[in-house]
């Protein structure tokens, strides 16, 4: 057991923590994340395996389990990602949820107030409905969603929504005190068309 440091380093010795021997399966599991980041795959299970294999005079390949020591000149790295949480939102028109609509802005800030801006894209679907993407979110926390300009010829949606991401990085979205429908961190906006008074 152990913490890394400065550099995201964790090393594991003969030397205060119990020896690394050769030929056996070791458990290496992320029981804290840094902070803001996701838990590796809730405690993600890596298996690593650390052997010596010789060829004898006869031609026939050996295992032998000798111990790994910090000075015999064997190093095992093992990389262990973490990841911020992610959402998606798809812009479609409220007439028809097949049809995707271009030209949108969405700004999501960090507070209630919309006053605290963390990103805002431009919404770019192309006939296959690519979705925005809202990225580098932090777990246990509470984001704000809004509407900054709507597609050409469509009304913009005025309400702001909260967006709520839970430790393992599953997002959940309410639109006026109302949970909204939603799967795999994906949330899909409707818009109507714009009424245009003829003119008197």
């Amino acid at each position: 057991e152990g913490t890394t440091d400065e550099t995201g380093t964790l090393v594991f010795t003969g030397d205060g923590n119990k020896a690394i021997y050769a030929n056996r399966i070791y458990l290496l599991r992320e029981t804290e994340s840094p902070d803001g980041y996701l838990l590796t795959e809730d405690g993600y299970a890596a298996f690593f395996l650390i052997y010596q294999m010789l060829t004898d005079a006869g031609g026939n390949v050996k295992t032998y389990l000798t111990p790994y020591v910090a000075n015999s000149g064997m190093v095992v790295q093992y990389q262990v990602p973490n990841y911020k949480a992610n959402f998606r939102v798809y812009k479609v028109s409220a007439y028809d949820t097949e049809e995707y609509l271009t030209g949108a802005e969405f700004t999501l800030y960090e507070d209630e107030a919309c006053t605290s801006e963390i990103s805002q894209g431009i919404l770019t679907q192309d006939a296959d409905g690519r979705p925005y993407y809202f990225g580098g979110l932090s777990p246990d926390k509470t984001y704000y969603l809004k509407e900054t300009k709507a597609p050409d010829g469509y009304v913009r949606k005025e309400q702001v929504y909260t967006v709520t991401v839970d430790e393992k990085g599953s997002v959940t979205f309410v639109l006026d005190g109302e949970n909204v429908l939603s799967s795999d961190n994906t949330l899909t906006v409707a818009n109507s068309p714009a009424v245009i008074l003829p003119a008197t």
